[in-house]
This record gives C-alpha cells, sequence and structure tokens, in this order.
C-alpha cells in the first residue's frame, strides 16, 4: 500500500516499550485500524507479523488488508481497547456488564481455540502481550509477534491454550475491575514522546464532516499500554485522591473469572455463545442471583456499600450474580481515613 494513501486519524493504544501503536487511519475514504512499527528494525518485524497475520481467517483475530513500510492495515474500525469499553459498560449497569464480559469469554476461547487448531505456540507468548480491542462492537484479539517463537510441528497443547485462555480472562476482567480503585487521567493529546510516522500525512483537521462522523469516538481516548499494565499487574490500590477529595464509588459493577473445570476451549466457545444470545434477547437475567450472606471479613461496615459480582465461569451453569453488602479486606473507605 502506498503510504501517502494512509491519512493518519487518532491514536487508540500504545505499547508500553514503545515497540508499536495502534492508530485509526484514513484510506480511500474508509477509516482503518494501522499498527505502526518502531524502534529497532521496525520494517522487519512488520514484515515478520504480516507474514502471519496474512494466513489467518477469523471473526475475532484483526483482518490485514494491506503492509507499507512498517504498517500493518486491518480492515478493522478500532472503538478502542476491551479494558476501557469494559469499564464504561460496568458503568452503564449490571446487565450491560454481563453482556460484554460474556461476550469476552466466548470472542477469547473462540480464537485461541482457532490459534491452537494452527498451532500456534502459544506458550512462548504471555497473556499480557495479547491486545484486545474492540471493533464495530466485537472483540478482536491481536498480539505482539515479536516475542513469539515461531517453529514447525509444534503439536497441539491444550493446556497452554486453556492456561492462555484463563489468564486472559483473568488479566482483562482485574483491569476493568480497578478502576474503580484509580483515576485515568488522559494523556495531553498535545503531547507526544513517540517518533513521527515520518510521510504519514496527518489532516484529521481537514477531514471531510462525513469522514470525521465515521471514526468512532473512542477512538479518541487515548489508553497507554502503560496505563492498562499497571492495572493488569498490580493488587488493589487505595482510591486516589484529586482536589483533596477522596473520590469513592460505593456502587459498582464488576466482572470476575473463575477459571475450573476440565471443558475445552470449544465447548466454552459455543456455551458462551448460546449464553450471550440468552442475555442479548432476554429481559430477564440469564444467569442465577443471590445475596453474600457469608460474615463479613473486614473490621468495618460502609453504610449503604454496595458491590454487584459477575462472576463467570467455563461451566455456564456455575455463573451467578452476587451481591455484596459488605467490603472486602483489600477496601479502604472513606471512614478510615
Amino acid at each position: 500500500i502506498p503510504r501517502e494513501e494512509l491519512v493518519l486519524l487518532d491514536e487508540v493504544y500504545v505499547r508500553e516499550d514503545g515497540s508499536y501503536r495502534i492508530h485509526s487511519a484514513r484510506r480511500s475514504g474508509q477509516v482503518v485500524a494501522i499498527q505502526v512499527y518502531t524502534g529497532n528494525l521496525p520494517k522487519e518485524r512488520c514484515l515478520r507479523a504480516a507474514r502471519f497475520y496474512r494466513n489467518l481467517a477469523h471473526p475475532f483475530i484483526p483482518f490485514l488488508s494491506g503492509i507499507s513500510s512498517n504498517i500493518l492495515v486491518f480492515n478493522e474500525v478500532f472503538d478502542g481497547t476491551l479494558v476501557h469499553v469494559l469499564q464504561q459498560a460496568l458503568h452503564q449497569g449490571e446487565k450491560e456488564g454481563l453482556a460484554l464480559g460474556t461476550q469476552t469469554v466466548m470472542s477469547f476461547s473462540s480464537a485461541l481455540d482457532y490459534l491452537q487448531g494452527l498451532d500456534f505456540p502459544l506458550a512462548s507468548i504471555e497473556a499480557d502481550r495479547f491486545v484486545p480491542m474492540v471493533s464495530n462492537r466485537k472483540i478482536v484479539i491481536s498480539f505482539d509477534m515479536d516475542e513469539v517463537e515461531l517453529r514447525q510441528n509444534f503439536g497441539l497443547n491444550t493446556e497452554d491454550a486453556l492456561r492462555t485462555f484463563h489468564a486472559l480472562c483473568q488479566l482483562t476482567f482485574d483491569a476493568a475491575r480497578k478502576v474503580h480503585y484509580e483515576i485515568l487521567t488522559p494523556d495531553d493529546p498535545t503531547e507526544s514522546d513517540h517518533e513521527p510516522l515520518g510521510s504519514l500525512p496527518s489532516d484529521s483537521d481537514r477531514l471531510h464532516p462525513d469522514e470525521r462522523r465515521a471514526v468512532p469516538p473512542l477512538a479518541a481516548r487515548r489508553l497507554s499500554a502503560s496505563s492498562s499494565s499497571s492495572m493488569l499487574n498490580t493488587s488493589l490500590q487505595e482510591p486516589s485522591i484529586v482536589s483533596n477529595e477522596l473520590s469513592i464509588v460505593q456502587s459498582r459493577q464488576e466482572v470476575v473469572w473463575k477459571p475450573s473445570s476440565d471443558k475445552s476451549l470449544q465447548e466454552i466457545s459455543h456455551d458462551y455463545k448460546a449464553l450471550l444470545k440468552e442475555v442479548s434477547s432476554s429481559l430477564d437475567y440469564a444467569v442465577p442471583r443471590r445475596q453474600d450472606l457469608s460474615p463479613a471479613k473486614s473490621g468495618h461496615r460502609c453504610p449503604g456499600y454496595n458491590r454487584i459480582e459477575i462472576r463467570l465461569a467455563p461451566d455456564t451453569r456455575r455463573s451467578e450474580i452476587i451481591s455484596h453488602a459488605t467490603p472486602t479486606l483489600d477496601e479502604i473507605c472513606v471512614d478510615t481515613f
């Protein structure tokens, strides 16, 4: 693809180590997603990734439409990272969180089952090197090819695939859950410490109004890998203090993944596809609800405290929605200050 055909729009994701970043862009009047490789040997790394992506055809893996020097071009319109979109869904309400959580499990299990069938070396890549994105209301998984060891005759390893799947679900849901304890301040869009794109034009301010509307609103929200990584790799933190006021939301929803059972990825994908259909079409909840009646584990109570735990498990029959009226040991409340 000629480089001059790509017009840079918004930055959607930045890898923590600066090895690549993802933008929305315009090509021939259409919005696409591009992955720009930077740092060491960007063209070689881009070509290596392209050789792999071009052999993939799965609805939950980005579809590669071309390459331009150190840039991969995908036929996708990224709305934002899955963690960010899931945070928004949980703030909207319980049913929205349940629906997107169910869709996440279905998409992850289906995509990883597909990669396992291609002998993809899942053991050579950590779960936090996958980057789940939302594209046109579907979840797609991109990944960092720099760490993948491509060899011949790997052989199927279902344990590696399941281990990666469980870890990816837990990392994603934990990151969205911990937003209750952190206030994410968007980066200043006027500042950038990344390498320029060279001859790649950036004229989003001069787009036709119809083309501006084609850019998804969440794509303009920058969520760097350092932000998501800090949420994935740290324990629950104290609530942030802004303007000398403690910011706490006492009522919230969260999705929790409980890895158990001996179900295969194919079985999990099949079951969660059916559950997603039920969740999306039913006015009633598709999973049972209960109140947590266990004794309080913390030494205090918070008046009005209410935490809704959407607990998902590989066996959908063990999934449930639990209402908690007392805080956990990890939580710090206003009256403790």
